[in-house]
């Protein structure tokens, strides 16, 4: 999936977390997590095994930033991942998901960019997010 690189066109900035802290401890990542205006989460049917995902999720939800998840259709069961999810964290139940196939990237990408810019391009408490 080339979700960044769209995302990037479309005017954000993001972080991965391996690719971009270098030291990845709880704390740390839990306060790079509340600095974002918006978390995007990648899903397949090992995700919620994770227990760093779980952190991250569990700091955005406390943080109050919106999750948007992305379900790779390609390679697994959206059913398979919404069970899993239903039972390890209802904030990312919040808003409705994407489907990711190769076929319709496009689309999902266009989906991605409009709810980013419908959640980040508002003042919240104590900061400003803009795209």
């Amino acid at each position: 999936m080339a979700l960044p690189d769209s995302q990037t066109q479309a005017g954000f900035v993001g972080f991965f977390d391996v690719d971009d802290l270098k030291t990845i401890t709880p704390q740390q990542l839990a306060a790079d997590v509340k600095m974002s205006c918006a978390m995007i989460v990648v899903l397949h049917d090992e995700t919620c095994l994770s227990s760093w995902c779980q952190l991250e999720w569990k700091a955005a939800e406390l943080a109050g930033i919106p999750v948007l998840c992305i379900v790779d259709a390609h390679n697994v069961s959206r059913t398979t991942v919404l069970e899993q999810v239903q039972r390890c964290s209802s904030h990312l139940m919040v808003h409705q998901w994407v489907s990711y196939i190769d076929t319709s990237r496009h689309d999902a990408n266009s989906q991605i960019t409009d709810w980013l810019h419908e959640h980040c391009t508002v003042k919240t408490v104590g900061r400003t997010i803009t795209s």
